[in-house]
This record gives structure tokens, C-alpha cells and sequence, in this order.
């Protein structure tokens, strides 16, 4: 069985900063996060949060690879995601978090409350294979 990944929402502030993109592909959707997540884009963010568990989805995948700033605005939205996703019974998966990303858990100790996969993650629901699920 072939899947079809579409677009359904690309959202694109006034502040060349943050351009994130909202997948759904059957039962998962994916996040795509690039630039910065700061004060000026907390609302792109959440927006693209909401948006993601409308469905609901099973899985909710929050690509994090392209983040160049993560203030803990940030953080506190990913919080709050993980909050909606684990009262809902949906999968919550952050895929190849970048370095900045990494070092704000780091520093507050959050990757243990995350389940945290590299870039290499693919859904097994699809008959691919998982990257490790050991935090980056």
C-alpha cells in the first residue's frame, strides 16, 4: 500500500525566522520545524500544535532538525504539546532534535519525559524499519 504525504497547512509569519510545516500522512502527522523559536514565533509554533492533533492523529512527530534557536518559549510549547498528546493517548515522537535543541534539554534535564529518535526515523506502522529510540 502506498501512502501519500500532503501538505494541508504551511504557515509563514512576518518574521523571516521560523517557517514551519504541518504534514499528515494517514494517521501521522508530522511537524517540520526551521529557524528560530523564540518570543517573536511562539504563536507560529503553538498554531502549528494545535494543528497537529486536529483528527486526531495516532502519532504526532515533531522534526526538530532545522531548529537554530530554542528559546524556552520553546520548550515550554513542546511541554504543553506533550501534555495534550499523552492526555489524548497519541504518540509523541521528537525526530532529530539539532544541537541547539539538544543542549536547552540538556541543560534543564527535559530529554528523559521526550521519546527522542534520529533523523533516521520511519514509522514501523509502514513496514520500515525504527532508529534507535535512545535520546540524541
Amino acid at each position: 500500500m502506498v501512502s501519500s504525504s500532503q501538505v494541508y497547512t504551511r504557515v509563514q509569519p512576518d518574521h523571516p525566522g521560523l517557517h514551519v510545516e504541518v504534514t499528515r500522512d494517514q494517521h501521522i502527522t508530522t511537524v517540520f520545524v526551521n529557524g528560530d523559536v523564540d518570543l517573536a514565533t511562539a504563536d507560529l509554533l503553538s498554531a502549528a500544535a494545535d494543528l497537529a492533533l486536529q483528527g486526531p492523529p495516532l502519532r504526532v512527530v515533531v522534526d526538530l532538525s532545522g531548529v537554530t534557536f530554542f528559546g524556552v518559549v520553546g520548550l515550554t510549547i513542546v511541554q504543553n504539546l506533550r501534555d495534550r498528546t499523552d492526555r489524548d493517548a497519541i504518540d509523541l515522537v521528537l525526530r532529530a532534535p539539532s544541537q541547539t535543541v539538544r543542549t536547552v534539554f540538556d541543560i534543564v534535564s527535559a530529554a528523559r519525559y521526550f521519546r527522542i529518535v534520529h533523523a533516521g526515523f520511519q514509522d514501523a506502522d509502514r513496514g520500515q524499519s525504527l532508529a534507535s529510540n535512545a535520546a540524541v
